[in-house]
């Protein structure tokens, strides 16, 4: 019989045996709700041959052994007996191809099954890290869809297409597919959030549901939203701010000079063109002082503006101070998760066609990863960050800070 030895608390989840993950990622599922509407339990059998359970357990492998395809998933099925024990399937019955097609086609008519597992993980990473989601990156990532999209009637009706950079700057690429638009969190780096759009679907289009779902998951944590400039405008703004959260959004200059009475970096000059010192903030008004340099012989020394009137050019946390800076460069955080998804959980690895199988792959690619850091974190790993997401001992956000 194939024993597993535990892992030690010590190594990296992607460092492990891939049995080991495997056993890891399996035992920390909870699987009810996809299993529920595939017909096993209390609503009904599975289907005849290879019960509900075997045949997740070999999809969520294909995730972990990083297998890009169901044939590919299926040699090793056939070649690796313990795989084979590890997902419940007895003897050398392997599932057929057409088993994993109708499996995917079921999961992709019941997405929301799929959510509520990443759902019930987040949760149960909330639990034991409760400043999980304190300060938040939003991004997108591109995925290209397993379809030609220069054809004249494509094979995935479902994608489009989408572009990425500047032309200005020469940094613009154009990919067919989807894209996934994501909410991490910056010091633990585990996805929070998600959605998945057709590629032409906007960046920031996306911000108010992501951000709804993280607060409605820790209502009284999120502090910071930091997100570039494909997410600024005062719609987004407002939705961060009207959470108790900062927006910390790049500004996009595209199609917008300056405005009079402010410098180049965003903050309010004087009468006399010299930059003012800004004071601190209320939930009402943004406070700025006369800086040293100041020679205007007359007006208020303090000044107050209202953060509701106009929070694109005085939000809350001002673009040019040092605090916004800082917290602008953990944005990337969210890049790199993208990064571990793709590099080793095929999240760019997409073989099925329509909106809802993509999701279903996504959700899948999502799910292994929150499921690698819960069972670190329950080995006794609490420095789990960057092997597969971060640490419990992290710094705190202060949420009052200045």
């Amino acid at each position: 019989m194939y024993s597993i030895q535990p892992p030690l608390p010590g190594e990296d989840f992607f460092a492990l045996p891939d049995n080991d993950r495997l056993v890891l990622v399996l035992n920390t599922l909870e699987l009810d709700p996809m299993l529920t509407c595939l017909g096993e339990g209390p609503v009904g059998a599975g289907r005849r041959g290879f019960g509900a359970r075997p045949l997740i357990y070999a999809l969520i492998a294909a995730w972990v052994y990083e297998l890009h395809s169901i044939a590919h998933l299926r040699r090793e099925l056939l070649r690796n007996p313990s795989l084979r024990v590890l997902c419940g399937l007895s003897g050398k019955a392997v599932p057929s191809e057409d088993a994993f097609g109708r499996l995917l086609a079921r999961l992709a008519d019941n997405v929301e099954a799929v959510e509520a597992v990443f759902g019930r993980l987040r949760e149960r990473i909330c639990t034991l890290d409760p400043d999980l989601g304190a300060p938040i990156a939003i991004d997108s990532t591109a995925i290209h869809a397993w379809s030609d999209g220069n054809r004249s009637t494509p094979s995935d009706a479902d994608a489009a297409w989408g572009k990425k950079g500047v032309s200005a700057k020469g940094r613009l690429g154009w990919w067919f597919g989807y894209k996934v638009h994501l909410a991490a969190d910056t010091s633990a780096e585990l996805p929070l959030a998600y959605t998945v759009t057709p590629a032409n679907v906007g960046d920031g289009t996306e911000l108010e549901t992501l951000v709804k779902v993280v607060k409605e998951s820790q209502p009284e944590v999120l502090a910071a939203v930091m997100a570039d400039a494909a997410y600024a405008g005062e719609h987004n703004s407002r939705v961060v701010w009207e959470t108790g959260a900062l927006p910390v959004i790049d500004f996009n200059s595209r199609g917008y000079e300056l405005r009079p009475g402010f410098s180049e970096a965003h903050c309010p000059l004087c009468e006399c063109g010299q930059e003012m010192r800004y004071l601190g903030r209320d939930r009402v008004y943004v406070k700025y002082q006369r800086g040293p340099q100041c020679s205007c012989p007359n007006g208020p020394a303090i000044t107050r503006w209202r953060i509701e009137d106009d929070i694109r050019w005085h939000p809350p946390l001002p673009r040019h101070t040092l605090k916004w800076q800082r917290l602008y460069r953990e944005r990337t955080s969210v890049e790199r998760v993208n990064a571990r998804l793709k590099g080793h959980l095929r999240l760019d690895g997409i073989r099925h066609r329509g909106l809802d199988k993509v999701k279903v792959h996504v959700g899948l690619s999502l799910i292994v990863q929150l499921a690698g850091a819960l069972a670190m974190m329950e080995a006794g790993n609490l420095r789990y960050a960057r092997s597969i997401g971060p640490g419990l001992n992290r710094p705190g956000f202060r949420r009052d800070s200045g």
